[in-house]
Parts: structure tokens; sequence; C-alpha cells
């Protein structure tokens, strides 16, 4: 099978972070005593954090102007939550913002073998990676649009993607490339 025409087993996006600037301050003290579920403690962080519902999200805004939507499943839905967010309160309501752009988009998928993989083949193979047991209990691989974590059970999980579409690219690479290094290892 070809790597474009590889499937991708369990293959799932389990967090998206989407951020955008609105074009004014937000007084996020106010907000915090007028939101359900909002919680805010300059103590602590200089952010306000709001839990959401529809869709599934955590709202984050900052004074300046800065809000990212954090938890959701899907591009999609990350840009929805941020949209929702800022037309639920009314002094933000006419706020204008660029499109949100992903800042971090986290994927998981399986090798589909039914054996252990062999780690001292793959970080021999597979570079840039490091592979420290002692320290870590995965073979992490950098690639150019994220790091890849990768499990002996064949689970992986890639952190630091742009875009679903990058992440199922570059997981079907890497899961070919695995799959080939661990038919000849064997």
């Amino acid at each position: 099978m070809t790597k474009r025409g590889l499937l991708l087993k369990d293959f799932k996006i389990v967090n998206v972070v989407a951020s955008t600037k609105i074009d004014r301050t937000i007084d996020i003290e106010l907000l915090s005593t007028r939101l359900k579920q909002a919680e805010y403690n300059p103590e602590i962080w200089c952010g306000l954090t709001w839990r959401r519902s529809n869709p599934k999200s955590t709202i984050i805004m900052f004074s300046t102007g800065k809000v990212s939507s954090v938890g959701t499943r899907s591009e999609k839905d990350a840009k929805i939550a941020i949209r929702k967010a800022v037309q639920a309160i009314p002094e933000l309501s006419n706020a204008r913002y660029n499109e949100p752009v992903i800042a971090n988009l986290v994927a998981t998928a399986d090798v589909g073998l039914q054996k252990k993989l062999d780690f001292d083949l793959l970080s021999s193979k597979i570079k840039p990676s490091t592979y420290e047991p002692d320290q870590f209990p995965a073979m992490l691989y950098r690639s150019k649009h994220g790091t890849f974590l990768i499990f002996s059970s064949g689970k992986i999980s890639l952190v630091g993607a742009k875009s679903e579409q990058q992440a199922k690219k570059d997981m079907r690479n890497l899961i070919s490339r695995i799959r080939s290094l661990s038919k000849k290892g064997s």
C-alpha cells in the first residue's frame, strides 16, 4: 500500500489550540465576576479562564485583547469556540479580529503492529530522534512540523502540528517508515 493510501489506525485529534487578537482591550477583572464558569486569579496568572460547553472548550482571555481556545477536537470547533465566546460578551460582540490561527494541534494514532517496537533499530534509522528509556518511556522524533512521541506499544502522539491535514500526512509518513523498518528488522 502506498504512503498516501495508508490508513491511519485510531487517528484522532485530541486537542487544538487556536488564538487571535481582538481590536480592543478586555476588562477581564469585570468579566470574571459576570461570566459563569470563569476564573481569574491575577496572583497566579494574568489570564481569564472561561470553560464553555458549546463547543466544549476553554477560552483564555488577556487584557491585551488576545483570545485563545484550548481543548477542542477540531480546527473548525476551535475557531467556532472563539467566535461564540467573543459574541457572548456584549462589550465585545462587535469586536473585530483576524481569523484565529492554529497554534498547536495534538493528534494520536497507532502503528498497527502486533509486536513491541524495536527502539534501538528505529532510533538508529529515524533521525533526528532520541530514545533514553531511563528518562522517558518513548522515543522522541522531531520533524519540521512537530514532535512525535513513539511508544513501544505502537501508540504515537504528535504535538505541535499546525493543521489536521499536515498531522495526518506526517503521521502516515512516519508510520510507513516504522512499519517498513520493523519488517526489515524482523
